[in-house]
C-alpha cells in the first residue's frame, strides 16, 4: 500500500519511511563489528600469560646466571609481575615484548660464549696443549659470530664450553 492510498501526503515522513535506513544502517554496523573484530587489540588470554610469565622469569634468571648487566621490569625475576603486566597488554604487545628479550638475551649469551671460548683457546696456546680447529680458535669474533649467526641453541653452548674444559684439564693436569 503507497502514500497515497494511505492518505498520506507525498511530502510528510512516516516512522516507515526511516525504516530501511535504520535497516541499513544496523546490518552495517552488525557487519562492521564482525569484520574489524579481528584487528581490535584485545587483552592477552590468561593461559598464554600464564605461558609468557614463566618464560619472562626463566629468561630473567639467565640473564642474571650470565651477568648481562639488564634493567629494568623486562628482566625482573618475579612470574607474578609478568602475568600481571601481560594481562593488562594485547597479545601482539607481548609477543614484540618477548621477542625483544628473547633477542636481547641470545646476544649476551653469546658474548658469555665467546668470552669463554676465547678463554679456553687461550688456555690450549698458552699450555701448549696442541689442540686445533674452529673450536681453538683465539679469534672471539669468530666465536660470537657462529654463536649469533647459527642461532646455537644453550645446550649446545654449554656443552661445548664443558667439551673445552674437560679436554683442558687432561692437558693441564699435572699427570700428564
Amino acid at each position: 500500500m503507497g502514500r497515497a492510498e494511505r492518505g498520506v501526503p507525498a511530502t510528510v515522513e512516516t516512522p516507515y519511511d526511516t525504516l530501511p535506513t535504520m535497516y541499513h544502517l544496523g546490518l552495517g554496523l552488525v557487519l562492521f563489528s564482525i569484520l574489524a573484530a579481528p584487528g581490535i587489540a584485545s587483552a592477552a588470554g590468561a593461559c598464554f600469560c600464564d605461558g609468557y610469565a614463566e618464560q619472562a622469569a626463566h629468561d630473567a634468571a639467565l640473564a642474571q646466571r650470565f651477568a648481562c648487566d639488564f634493567h629494568g621490569d623486562r628482566w625482573l625475576k618475579d612470574v607474578d609481575t609478568h602475568r600481571t603486566w601481560c594481562r593488562g597488554a594485547t597479545q601482539a604487545t607481548v609477543e614484540a615484548e618477548a621477542a625483544a628479550r628473547t633477542k636481547d638475551l641470545r646476544l649476551c649469551m653469546c658474548q658469555w660464549y665467546a668470552d669463554t671460548a676465547t678463554a679456553q683457546a687461550a688456555t690450549n696456546a698458552g699450555h701448549g696443549c696442541g689442540f686445533a680447529g674452529p673450536r681453538w680458535t683465539l679469534d672471539r669474533s669468530a666465536h660470537y659470530r657462529w654463536c649469533v649467526l647459527a642461532k646455537v641453541p644453550l645446550a649446545t653452548l654449554e656443552s661445548e664450553v664443558e667439551t673445552r674444559r674437560a679436554l683442558l684439564a687432561k692437558c693441564t693436569s699435572t699427570d700428564r
